[in-house]
């Protein structure tokens, strides 16, 4: 009998798969209103009622981590945010305080703002001071931070792979004037 061996080691491969996420739209929105403020005077604080962001997910045959599978963070897209304290007439700068925070500053480091997006994907906007409102004949004019701050989910597999995907966030963030 007669044999002989060869390597074919080469020629076998394992292809991993990763997970997959599309953000499709923003799925929420949280509004602001300076007249809540009069009884209680600032802060004020209000919270979306569901997630910022729509999406498609999927984690592959790997499943999900077991920790830290889906991650939501902010980042500023634009710091100008073109607001202003309505006392003062401050520019309003945002500053990405951490991955989950961006803070509106003002007048060197005084906190206008701040918006945070939680574990949950849900957004919560605490409001500091009042902003200066440009319509004075609308006792509601909206400000919004359009195209300023963007939302990122990160989806983490079982064994480490991950996918992200991001969308501007500014317009569902809304500060009503108290007229």
């Amino acid at each position: 009998t007669a044999s002989d061996s060869i390597d074919i080691g080469s020629a076998i491969t394992f292809k991993d798969d990763g997970p997959a996420v599309d953000v499709t739209a923003v799925g929420s929105s949280v509004t602001l209103d300076e007249t809540d403020a009069f009884t209680d005077g600032f802060p004020i604080t209000a919270t979306s009622d569901a997630s910022i962001l729509t999406m498609t997910h999927d984690f592959g045959a790997d499943g999900a981590a077991a920790s830290g599978s889906i991650v939501y963070t902010l980042t500023v897209a634009d710091a100008e945010s073109g607001l202003k304290t309505a006392q003062g007439d401050y520019d309003i700068t945002l500053v990405q305080t951490d991955a989950d925070t961006i803070t509106g500053q003002y007048n060197g480091s005084e906190t206008a703002f701040t918006i945070e997006i939680l574990s949950d994907g849900t957004l919560q906007v605490t409001q500091y001071v009042a902003l200066e409102h440009g319509d004075v004949t609308d006792h509601d004019d909206p400000l919004t931070l359009t195209d300023k701050i963007t939302a990122v989910v990160t989806l983490t597999d079982a064994d480490g792979d991950t996918a992200s995907d991001s969308i501007d966030i500014g317009s569902a963030i809304t500060f009503k004037d108290d007229g």
